[in-house]
């Protein structure tokens, strides 16, 4: 059983954020979606974030549409930039989804 993680608010807003999903298991998912996509410019902490989650397995994702209607760059490494199809696929492949 798997888990889907979509964040919609910037590390900025909800520092606590990220040690949240510290419990995340192996095969699952966390997309950045809405304003959780701002924390791609934040690269310190992102790096951070996602040199974690790849060392449990855990795959990040952001939503390309937001990034782009936000004026966000380019994720780092450990981050894949999805379209809205990809996020139907995301939510298809799991078994649960938590929202935050």
């Amino acid at each position: 059983m798997s888990t889907l993680y979509t964040i919609n608010q910037s590390w900025h807003r909800m520092t606590w954020l990220f040690e949240q999903v510290a419990f995340a298991n192996k095969g699952d998912a966390i997309l950045l979606i809405e304003d959780g996509v701002l924390t791609i410019d934040s690269s310190t902490t992102l790096a951070s974030f996602a040199a974690k989650s790849q060392a449990a397995g855990i795959a990040v994702f952001a939503l390309r549409e937001d990034a782009i209607a936000r004026g966000v760059g380019e994720p780092i490494n450990g981050i894949e930039l999805i379209d809205v199809d990809g996020f139907v696929s995301l939510v298809a492949e799991h078994d649960k989804h938590v929202a935050w």
